[in-house]
């Protein structure tokens, strides 16, 4: 399970790369490259929800093209999730991300 600042968990044993999901699987180089563009670009004053990235080695997410990163975001009350190309730019709906592979020439297969 990948954390960042606050959303570490560290202190569970986890590694800092691992993703969330049952399978115990890493981050790819590419989606680290993404991961800390993403950092870089946030600031450290704002208050941070828990959040965990994932990448295309996790099932749920089997869809992203490689280097692209999804991030779940949890509030007290909802689950937001975000989409991020291997340049760090934002996408905030699945649809959006569908609709740029499509005009790119992409068919994504899901299962």
């Amino acid at each position: 399970m990948l954390k960042q600042n606050k959303c570490e968990q560290r202190r569970r044993g986890k590694r800092k790369n691992e993703i969330g999901s049952k399978r115990k699987t890493s981050l790819s180089e590419e989606a680290m490259r993404t991961v800390s563009k993403i950092k870089r670009r946030r600031s450290k004053a704002e208050s941070e929800p828990e959040c965990i990235m994932y990448d295309n080695n996790t099932p749920h997410y089997s869809w992203l093209l490689s280097g692209w990163v999804a991030e779940e975001r949890r509030t007290s009350r909802r689950l937001y999730t975000y989409y991020y190309d291997p340049e760090g730019s934002l996408y905030y709906r699945k649809g959006e991300v569908k609709a740029l592979y499509a005009s790119a020439g992409i068919i994504v297969l899901e299962d």
